[in-house]
């Protein structure tokens, strides 16, 4: 499966991910847990941690346009917190 992440990371996002890059993840909100690469960086999950929400589906500036970008190149992420915001 890691293999599989890293080749469609690659080929999707023009990155250079080996096998022992793709780690598992605890998630957004976690400190000193396992995160993915790039996760100490990104500005999504800056935001769900200062607004102290485990899920953008939760957030009450959904979608905002920090997420319209993520969803251009992942349209798939859009259904899937569509679901999990359409659950609140």
């Amino acid at each position: 499966m890691r293999a599989d992440i890293a080749r469609i990371c690659n080929e999707k996002y023009g990155t250079q991910y080996k096998l022992e890059d793709i780690s598992d993840c605890d998630g957004c909100q976690t400190e000193a847990g396992r995160l993915f690469l790039g996760c100490e960086t990104c500005q999504i999950r800056k935001c769900a941690r200062e607004k102290h929400i485990d899920n953008c589906a939760r957030c009450d500036q959904y979608a905002c346009e920090e997420l319209e970008k993520f969803f251009n190149t992942e349209p798939h992420a859009r259904k899937r917190l569509d679901e999990i915001r359409s659950g609140i």
